[in-house]
């Protein structure tokens, strides 16, 4: 099946974008789906650069955990659910 992705921006959502990616990539890897295009916004450019790339997300979120990335990731707060959840006001 091919697929085409828009991925959003938001600075904070980079680590959930880049777990959703990798499972594209996985979904990719069997065969299961091929992304035809990718557009993203902020973060969801970033993101969806690495994806275009051919990098592998997984390695990627790897990093971020390391001691490398850990001073990154401190500037970055962890959603809660009620807000990964939240969609934007009436």
């Amino acid at each position: 099946m091919d697929i085409q992705l828009a991925i959003q921006g938001g600075g904070a959502k980079i680590w959930a974008l880049l777990a959703a990616l990798h499972a594209i990539q996985d979904l990719e890897a069997n065969k299961v789906l091929r992304v035809t295009r990718v557009a993203g916004t902020s973060a969801g450019a970033i993101a969806g650069c690495l994806f275009a790339a051919e990098v592998p997300l997984g390695q990627v979120r790897v990093h971020l955990q390391s001691a490398a990335g850990a001073n990154l990731i401190s500037h970055f707060t962890k959603p809660s659910v009620l807000g990964a959840l939240h969609c934007c006001p009436n």
